[in-house]
């Protein structure tokens, strides 16, 4: 019983220190309760993560792609079949 309480107390410790339990860091937008994004302090919404390169876009690009939907961005597969 006593190894199995030590278990425990060592997988608490071990869970406290590596894991992160808050679920991220959180849009510093006021009112906003959805995840950063990014190296970035807000969420897509707000402009964080990255922008579509096509000029005049203000859009969030595509996860994988350097663009928005509308100007080309997928991350589909592009194989040759």
């Amino acid at each position: 019983m006593c190894c199995l309480r030590l278990y425990f107390v060592f997988l608490v410790f071990y869970c406290l220190l590596f894991f992160d339990l808050g679920g991220g860091r959180r849009c510093e937008e006021p009112g906003c309760d959805k995840s950063s994004q990014g190296a970035t302090r807000f969420c897509k919404r707000h402009g964080g993560g990255s922008r579509c390169l096509e000029e005049g876009c203000t859009l969030a690009a595509i996860s994988g792609s350097t663009f928005c939907k509308a100007h080309g961005g997928t991350n589909a597969c592009v194989c040759a079949t």
